[in-house]
């Protein structure tokens, strides 16, 4: 809650806007994987990294960033079960973040 500053209203906003963005983010890192685009992977989990870190969910958070090193040497070769795993977690928090509910508005 720190980074929306104590605002539930504004923490169900941002929410909100990586439900909306979450499924294409997920789609594109999958393709690319599929497809060995190495800059494309590596772009899509790390912005998906990034929003895991906002919302406090360390164990993607590593594994995305594995999958980052991994993409640094040019290849995708080892990166499939850390994608699964990235795919895996972000699906369950998809499921906990729909269920946030901040209450009435002040």
């Amino acid at each position: 809650m720190s980074a929306v500053d104590g605002d539930p209203q504004l923490l169900r906003s941002v929410i909100d806007a990586f439900l909306e963005e979450q499924e294409q983010i997920v789609q594109t890192m999958l393709s690319a994987l599929e497809s060995g685009d190495v800059a494309e992977l590596k772009r899509s989990v790390h912005t998906l990294k990034g929003a895991m870190q906002t919302f406090g969910f360390p164990r993607i958070v590593e594994k995305a960033q594995q999958v980052e090193e991994i993409c640094r040497g040019e290849s995708v070769e080892g990166a499939a079960d850390l994608v699964r795993q990235v795919h895996e977690g972000v699906q369950r928090v998809v499921v906990v973040m729909g269920r946030f509910d901040p209450g009435p508005p002040k």
